[in-house]
Parts: structure tokens; C-alpha cells; sequence
């Protein structure tokens, strides 16, 4: 199976954000420097990111950890809330 048929495979849904100038030329460069692609080297950050932060994406793409959001209200399992795209 070509790689690109594996990667949407894999990981079916996009999220789309705003940077500052630099940044996608930055992460390339991160990259590179890890020996993979950016667009690997970007969902590790944002994974390592999540955890860090107390949050935790499961195999099955829901939210596994509860933690207190801004209210104090907790933040329980639910359902990733990230928009697929085609």
C-alpha cells in the first residue's frame, strides 16, 4: 500500500491551525533532525504536548484522562472533538 493510503489510514481526521510565520519551515527543520517526516515530528509534539498538560489520547481517539478544566468542572472521557476532513 503506498504511504499515503497507509497515513490516511492511520490517521483519518486533519486539524488545520493558524502559525506564525517560521513555524512550518521550523518544524521541517525539527524533523530532520529526528529523521521523519513533519508532519510525525508534529503529532508526537502535540501528543507529548497533551500529556504534559494532563490530557491523554487514547488508541480509540477519546480523551482518557480527567483533569479540571478552567470552572473546576471535570473534564471527563469524551469522544475527540476534532473535525474530520476528506
Amino acid at each position: 500500500m503506498p504511504a499515503t493510503e497507509t497515513s490516511t489510514h492511520r490517521y483519518p481526521q486533519r486539524l488545520a491551525v493558524r502559525v506564525p510565520m517560521g513555524l512550518p519551515q521550523a518544524v521541517e527543520a525539527a524533523a530532520r533532525l529526528q529523521f521523519t517526516s513533519p508532519s510525525e515530528w508534529a503529532r508526537r509534539a502535540l501528543l507529548d504536548a497533551l500529556q504534559v498538560n494532563g490530557v491523554r489520547l487514547g488508541a480509540d481517539g477519546r480523551v482518557e484522562s480527567c483533569i479540571s478544566g478552567p470552572t473546576g468542572k471535570s473534564i471527563r472521557s469524551t469522544p475527540a472533538s476534532v473535525e474530520a476532513r476528506p
